[in-house]
């Protein structure tokens, strides 16, 4: 299942049981044996220019990346190949950093690239 996860999530720093991502949570306990790839998308990208996301995002992915059916990963934009590539580089950058976190496992195991050109030209930039 591939699984584009744009909601906040709101209360997941509190409790599971009132986390705005409960319901995934829910569907990866009834199918434990179901592949889920859940893209993570915090704000058009990995979120600004914060090193690691916020509390509730932190408790959020820690939680999914404790499942052993999902592989987390990290959204990125490239507005159709005309995103500048330094800005592109960067978001992936930060994503890779995220597995350097000691508070949590917010590691991504790869990266969505959303917005993609369909142009044979832009090939390069990608």
């Amino acid at each position: 299942v591939l699984f584009p996860l744009y909601i906040y999530p709101k209360n997941c720093q509190v409790s599971r049981d009132i986390c705005a991502w409960k319901p995934l949570y829910d569907s990866l306990d009834a199918y434990p044996t179901l592949q889920f790839t859940v893209i993570i998308n915090p704000n058009s990208g990995p979120g600004g220019n914060r090193t690691f996301p916020d509390a509730s995002y932190i408790a959020a992915i820690s939680a999914l990346n404790a499942y052993a059916n999902v592989q987390t990963i990290g959204y990125v934009a490239s507005h159709w190949a005309a995103r500048p590539v330094a800005e592109y580089q960067a978001d992936v950058n930060t994503y890779a950093h995220w597995a350097s976190h000691t508070g949590g496992n917010i590691a991504m195991h790869g990266i969505f690239v959303d917005e993609a050109s369909t142009n044979t030209a832009d090939i390069a930039y990608y």
